[in-house]
C-alpha cells in the first residue's frame, strides 16, 4: 500500500513545460495531416485510374462499333449487288413458254384441273448467282414431275431446289381444293438471303388457275 501511494505521489509531481506540450501537439497534428494527405493521394490515383479506364473503353467502343456496322453493311451490299432477281417462266397448255414480268398476269400461264398433260401449275424459276432457291406455298401442294419415268413426287408446301428447276403447284390436297395461294420465292447464296418474290395464284371459276408475279 505504501509503495502505491508513494508511486502515485511522485507521478503527480511530474509536470511538462508548455513548450514540450506544444511540440507533442504539433507532431500529432502533423502526423494526422500526413495520413490524410496519403489517403487523399491514394484516392486520387484510384480515381484517375478508373476515369482513364472508362475513357479508354469509350474510345474502343466508338472506334470498333462503326467498323462492325460498316462490315455488315458492306456484306449486305455485296449480296444485294449479286442478286439479279428471279426469272419466272410460265407455260401454256400446249407447252409454249414465256418469261413473265412483275405485276403482270401470266399471259399464257394457266392451269386447269381437267388438264392431263401436266400434274399441276408449271413454273420454272431461275436466279443468277443463287446457290439454292426456296419455294413455299400458303395453300395447295408443290410437286416434282419426271415425265420420262412417269413419276410425280409430292414435296408438300415447301421445297428447295437449284436454279432452272421446274416446279408444279396443285390446288388439290387430301380431297380439298384451294381457291388461291401465295408462292414465296427466296434465293440464297452461301446460306445468306439474296432476295425474294411472290407469285399469286387464283381462280375465278374454280377450274382455271392463273398466276401473277409481284414486285415484292
Amino acid at each position: 500500500m505504501e509503495f502505491r501511494t508513494k508511486y502515485a505521489k511522485e507521478m503527480n509531481e511530474i509536470k511538462a513545460d508548455v513548450e514540450f506540450k506544444n511540440t507533442i501537439i504539433t507532431r500529432a497534428t502533423s502526423n494526422a495531416a500526413g495520413i490524410q494527405t496519403v489517403a487523399h493521394r491514394l484516392r486520387s490515383k484510384v480515381g484517375i485510374i478508373i476515369a482513364s479506364s472508362v475513357i479508354l473503353l469509350i474510345l474502343i467502343l466508338t472506334i470498333e462499333t462503326p467498323i462492325i456496322f460498316k462490315e455488315g453493311e458492306k456484306e449486305s451490299n455485296v449480296l444485294s449487288n449479286l442478286f439479279q432477281g428471279f426469272a419466272v417462266t410460265a407455260y401454256a397448255a400446249d407447252g409454249t413458254s414465256v418469261i413473265v414480268s412483275p405485276d403482270v398476269e401470266f399471259p399464257i400461264g394457266q392451269y386447269s384441273l381437267i388438264m392431263s398433260n401436266v400434274p399441276g401449275f408449271p413454273i420454272t424459276i431461275t436466279c443468277q448467282n443463287a446457290d439454292d432457291i426456296s419455294l413455299r406455298a400458303s395453300e395447295g401442294m408443290l410437286l416434282s414431275w419426271y415425265p420420262s419415268v412417269s413419276k410425280i413426287e409430292r414435296l408438300g408446301k415447301e421445297a428447295a431446289f437449284k436454279s432452272g428447276t421446274t416446279i408444279y403447284w396443285t390446288p388439290l390436297v387430301e380431297g380439298s381444293r384451294a381457291q388461291k395461294a401465295i408462292l414465296e420465292l427466296t434465293a440464297y447464296k452461301d446460306n445468306k438471303k439474296l432476295g425474294s418474290r411472290l407469285i399469286e395464284i387464283s381462280t375465278e371459276d374454280h377450274i382455271m388457275y392463273k398466276g401473277k408475279l409481284t414486285s415484292k
